[in-house]
């Protein structure tokens, strides 16, 4: 299960610099109004699919340098019905009232498990449905 909250073995804010903080500000304005996940058509075909918002709140932990849990975090989203379910229709992207761009943030994340920044091999299986 993904976890809502960062994860370290230091509570303090200040005990390590934010590095990269660039590349996980966009996903931090999320608001966690699902209007990416109800505009998905991979969401709305598969149940199953953690959908647009999950992925979002978790990508903004897994670029947060402070955060102790991003390769669990990528080995949850490394399955089919993770990261690699979203078939790029950018719905998400354009129903978002922050403007995240959402997509994109997939993308890093599916960029980040194929890097081998996770410890599980990705995933990549036809999917099984026209979605």
């Amino acid at each position: 299960m993904l976890s809502a909250w960062r994860r370290s073995s230091t509570n303090t804010k200040a005990s390590r610099p934010w590095r990269h903080r660039e590349k996980f500000d966009d996903t931090t304005k999320c608001i966690l109004c699902a209007a990416c996940t109800t505009s998905c058509p991979s969401f709305c075909a598969d149940e199953n699919f953690v959908g647009p918002a999950t992925i979002v709140n978790a990508h903004r932990f897994i670029f947060d340098s402070r955060d102790e849990a991003s390769d669990e975090r990528l080995e949850i989203l490394n399955d089919r019905e993770g990261v690699w379910r979203c078939r790029t229709v950018f719905n998400c992207t354009e129903a978002c009232p922050r403007e995240i761009r959402i997509t994109k943030a997939i993308g890093e994340v599916k960029k980040a498990i194929l890097k081998g920044s996770a410890r599980a091999e990705p995933i990549r299986h036809a999917a099984t449905s026209g979605a």
